[in-house]
């Protein structure tokens, strides 16, 4: 932490701002500008990860039940939203990756994984 806001600036123009200056921008827009993904829109993306809300995503992951509740508020970032979406294609593509190969060998391992939780119901 830097001792004063004027070491902030020490050595740095406008021109060429400091690394943190530039990261604060960032979440100011990310906050502010940025389109938000409405937590219904993302739904059915939860219900792929096992979840019937964002609340038990959060619990899951371990984020802070307040950011579930700011979430359901105001949106959810561009980048959760990617992350949630590309978890819940993964969890898709295992899902009928282990169908096609139950057609095949008759193992079962399509009942373990859900047994497991590494797949959702179909």
């Amino acid at each position: 932490m830097p001792a004063s806001y004027r070491d902030l600036f020490r050595g740095h123009s406008l021109v060429n701002p400091p690394r943190r200056l530039r990261i604060l921008a960032e979440r100011v827009r990310s906050h502010a500008v940025d389109d938000r993904t409405r937590v219904e829109d993302l739904s059915s993306d939860l219900r792929t990860l096992g979840h019937a809300d964002m609340a038990s995503f959060c619990d899951e992951q371990t984020i802070p039940h307040e950011t579930a509740e700011y979430w359901n508020c105001f949106g959810v970032p561009p980048e959760v939203a990617i992350l949630i979406r590309n978890m819940a294609r993964n969890r898709r593509e295992l899902r009928k990756a282990a169908d096609d190969f139950d057609k095949w060998n008759h193992v079962g391992i399509s009942d373990y994984l859900l047994d497991k939780k590494f797949i959702g119901e179909r």
